[in-house]
């Protein structure tokens, strides 16, 4: 994908392409190990969105990426929980 940017125009869409640039397999990776770190270190071994998110301070489409990830390797189960997203360790 090449997206061209021209200084002049818009910042919120270069904000936009330099984190899509980020976004790639070894940060998705590292992303996804924090997200396992945080899963792992709680008793219950569950945990909400908002908490994940607190824990890992991690932005929404990073963890989301994570999921991804964690799900893919069948490492997570993602439920539903009064309306918040809740991710287990499997």
């Amino acid at each position: 994908m090449n997206i061209t940017i021209h200084r002049n125009h818009n910042s919120c869409l270069t904000k936009y392409t330099q984190n899509f640039k980020k976004m790639n397999i070894e940060s998705i990776g590292t992303w996804a190990g924090e997200v396992y770190k945080a899963l792992e270190e709680t008793d219950t071994k569950v945990l909400g969105l908002k908490q994940i998110k607190k824990a890992t301070k991690l932005k929404k489409d990073e963890l989301m990426a994570a999921f991804g990830w964690l799900g893919r390797e069948g490492k997570i189960v993602i439920t539903t929980e009064d309306e918040d997203i809740v991710v287990k360790l499997v």
